[in-house]
């Protein structure tokens, strides 16, 4: 878990094992951003090194105006900050459990279409807040889009000359969220490549449980044929995008989880051996405790001696 909340080494893992993965390094000023982002060439990502849920994550900068400033925001969210190179394609999430892929989302970008006479923040509102699945809470697959200072979608509008108060005209389309609006289920479309990548990344960090973030624009196909790559690997996946997607079939992720920490014969019952006498328990309650032990059992032992009792 640890090493899935430090970008920086989880991606340094995975290229050894070739993985494919975006470059980038950390960087520690705006100054360090934009120069990074010059030697990795544009566009590029800036985004927290140890951040979740895409908070905080700006993609597709190609100024050095929009490097900064993203560094700043970025900033905010934890302190530590990454520049890497930009991927083309969609948002993906894949959930990986005991090393087999069991569910994966494509996320989609926000838009509004401007009507001549309603304000950016009246048209988020309407057109995309108002929709059923957006909500604050765990119970809604999406998330409400924030008009607040440190936003994604106030640097989205920036860089289309926009503020929330700004009336667009009528038929203008406008980019809001390029990420974070995991709604389409393509579990069935996914690529054996892509889903063999993505279990051996959570095999490198060493998890069973993973939601590995990857960028691709076709999941149908290889990641190294179109130029995707995997760009996080996370220890503590949302379940609700599967269990609700906006489109498509929900996938029985909790049983996958149960079935691959529960075996089939195991009932989830701790036998327990008590041993009650006046002479020799503790005697016999280690011999009993070490037969079990001999036959492959995992025992946990108390007894009068404290200073030698085991698990």
């Amino acid at each position: 878990e640890s090493i899935s909340r430090d970008k920086d080494l989880t991606k340094r893992l995975l290229s050894a094992c070739g993985v494919p993965v975006p470059e980038g390094r950390e960087v520690n000023s705006p100054q360090d951003a934009w120069e990074a982002a010059r030697d990795i060439g544009l566009p590029v990502v800036v985004k927290p090194s140890d951040g979740n849920h895409g908070r905080g994550v700006f993609t597709d900068l190609g100024t050095q105006q929009e490097v900064e400033s993203a560094f700043d925001l970025a900033r905010q969210e934890t302190g530590h900050v990454m520049v890497e190179r930009f991927v083309r394609g969609d948002e993906h999430r894949v959930l990986v459990v005991g090393g087999k892929l069991v569910a994966a989302i494509r996320g989609d970008t926000a838009t509004i279409t401007g009507d001549g006479c309603s304000t950016v923040a009246e048209l988020v509102a309407r057109q995309i807040n108002s929709d059923p699945r957006r909500g604050e809470s765990e119970d809604f697959p999406l998330e409400p889009v924030r008009l607040v200072p440190g936003a994604s979608a106030l640097l989205e509008l920036d860089r289309q000359g926009l503020t929330p108060e700004s009336v667009p005209k009528a038929g203008r389309q406008i980019l809001v969220l390029r990420h974070g609006n995991m709604a389409f289920d393509v579990t069935d479309e996914t690529h054996p490549q892509i889903a063999a990548a993505c279990a051996l990344a959570a095999r490198i960090v060493g998890l069973d449980v993973a939601g590995i973030d990857l960028v691709a624009e076709d999941i149908s196909q290889p990641l190294e044929a179109q130029g995707g790559a995997i760009v996080e690997v996370n220890a503590g996946p949302s379940l609700l995008m599967h269990l609700r997607p906006a489109v498509g079939k929900p996938r029985p992720v909790g049983p996958a989880i149960v079935d691959h920490l529960f075996s089939a014969w195991d009932d989830g019952r701790i036998p327990l051996v008590g041993i009650t006498g006046s002479r020799e328990t503790t005697l016999i309650a280690r011999l009993v405790g070490w037969l079990f032990g001999l036959s492959g059992l995992h025992v946990g032992l108390a007894c009068r001696e404290i200073g030698r009792a085991h698990v």
